[in-house]
């Protein structure tokens, strides 16, 4: 079975279907008492916030060290990470639970694109570099734990910032597509939102993806540049030979994660609006032609 192909298609999901029923005959007992995720979870100040509240669970690749020879179990791109990503979503609480996905920008942003060689209309990018064959795997799986999160009923968010083209990636919009056929054109709801109404140290637009409603509560509308304060440069412009414009990340730049810079009681009450999300999608039928949500005239979030 190619493996990887299986996962650029979604056209077959038979197999990720046996992938988690061995998980679930691996283990005796799988308790439902999970209420919120964060997978990569970086600096993990959302998972700090939520557990206070939530019976809460974090994710990320450098919350362990594989000794030599072993699998990292933290990682998405090996087999014991993705098998343990797999049962804690199965562990979340049936239609009352919260899974945030804050995936790795880097190789989806504008500014890498010079060595991705991304685009809105090439989004699978320059897959001769390995950086850019496990960025497209980690998106792969992160589908298929969404669609996972969504068949629980439970409400999921994924977050980039503006420039990522990670929404034209084929199997993420095939997958937004098969759940909005069923669920009709707002199953899934997108909205955008300014970092530096949340406390950050630069103004940075960032979009979020959910398949809750609740998710344009988090946009507090415009930024006005005169009320912001915090100087911080992330990046260094300039233009080579041709004139054709480069630029170059400063020290700054990694500090700039959203949730790692947001007040504590904001990020509780904007993700406490999630929570419990709205029935799921597959309660009740719509009779939107799915082409719906490509109409601008629709209300502003969706796609």
């Amino acid at each position: 079975m190619n493996f990887d192909s299986l996962l650029y298609r979604l056209a077959k999901l038979s197999e990720f279907v046996i992938i988690v029923l061995l998980v679930l005959w691996s283990v005796d007992n799988i308790q439902s008492d999970v209420q919120f995720i964060e997978f990569f979870a970086g600096v993990g100040n959302a998972f700090l916030c939520m557990q206070e509240h939530y019976r809460s669970l974090r994710f990320d690749i450098e919350d362990h060290q594989a000794p030599p020879g072993r699998s990292n179990f933290m990682d998405f791109a090996s087999t014991s990470g993705f098998a343990l990503a797999i049962m804690a979503v199965l562990r979340t609480t049936v239609d009352k639970s919260l899974t945030h996905y804050g995936i790795k920008c880097s190789s989806f942003c504008q500014m890498n694109t010079g060595t991705s060689r991304r685009s809105a209309c090439a989004s699978l990018g320059y897959t001769t570099y390995p950086s850019v064959c496990s960025s497209n795997l980690l998106l792969e799986r992160t589908t298929l734990l969404i669609l996972l999160n969504t068949a629980l009923g439970g409400a999921w968010t994924l977050e980039q910032p503006k420039g990522s083209v990670l929404e034209y990636y084929p199997s993420w919009r095939r997958m937004m597509q098969a759940v909005c056929e069923h669920g009709g054109p707002f199953a899934v709801a997108r909205t955008s939102l300014w970092m530096g109404l949340y406390g950050a140290d630069t103004p940075k637009r960032h979009y979020f993806y959910s398949n809750s409603q609740s998710v344009h509560k988090l946009d507090k509308g415009k930024l006005h540049v005169k009320k912001f304060d915090k100087k911080k440069k992330t990046a260094h412009y300039s233009y080579d030979k041709n004139n054709k414009a480069c630029w170059t990340a400063t020290k700054d730049l990694s500090g700039t994660q959203l949730l790692a810079k947001q007040p504590i009681k904001e990020v509780v009450l904007s993700y406490v609006y999630l929570h419990p999300p709205e029935p799921t999608f597959l309660q009740g039928p719509y009779s939107c032609d799915i082409r719906g949500v490509y109409n601008k005239n629709l209300q502003n979030g969706f796609w």
